[in-house]
């Protein structure tokens, strides 16, 4: 079955789309981006893909196709950081960021997909911080790009979410970004592609309505 399949099993609903973001590999800059120092990452060939649509209850619905247990579900204005771990904590990050800048995310169902292997220093939790960011941003029109978007190099700080994130437990982690303003809008298809985005920091994120 494919992802957008397993999104309506599951929810009972076909997702408004499906977003993806690649791991990564740091050939220099190990914990220098984010102090200003010069980096060169590679985008991997390994994605977290996302189906995703939004709810407008306040309710965050997450499922992963590669975690243990059902769905996780969540009350948006019952986040706060330090209130729980594992996987689910990632996505739930991205909401609370966004509802804290103010940006109206009122809940979402998210089913998550992966090939990125966790654990091995490849960005597998910055994937699926920057696939729920892109999906939030073009489901909810939010116009973020550049420093304003979470994940970004330049973004604000933000508490630890206890995240099993290695030795760098606060979120978001420094992510690639998009170079490009969000240009998606329901019942058309959209690749973003940008070779260089932050110094030499690479990314390549896609989305894509389900067919």
């Amino acid at each position: 079955m494919s992802l957008a399949a397993d999104f309506e099993a599951l929810y009972g609903a076909a997702p408004e789309g499906v977003w993806a973001a690649p791991g990564r590999v740091n050939l220099i800059g190990e914990y220098t981006d984010f102090n200003d120092g010069f980096v060169l990452p590679l985008a991997l060939p390994h994605t977290t893909v996302a189906a995703v649509s939004r709810r407008e209850d306040g309710v965050l619905r997450l499922h992963s196709a590669d975690a243990d247990g059902g769905i996780v579900q969540l009350e948006a204005d019952a986040l706060e950081p330090l209130s729980g771990g594992g996987w689910a904590a990632y996505p739930a990050g991205v909401v609370w960021a966004l509802r804290e800048a103010g940006h109206p995310v009122t809940g979402a169902d998210v089913h998550l997909s992966s090939t990125v292997p966790t654990g091995a220093g490849l960005s597998s939790s910055a994937a699926l911080e920057v696939v729920t960011a892109l999906a939030l941003n073009d489901l909810f029109g939010l116009g973020l790009s550049g420093p304003s978007s979470p994940g970004s190099p330049s973004a604000p700080r933000t508490p630890s979410w206890a995240c099993p994130a290695g030795s760098w437990t606060r979120w978001p982690p420094p992510v690639p970004r998009r170079a490009t303003p969000s240009t998606w809008t329901p019942g058309t298809s959209r690749t973003v592609r940008s070779p260089s985005t932050w110094r030499a920091r690479g990314c390549g994120c896609s989305s894509s309505t389900p067919a």
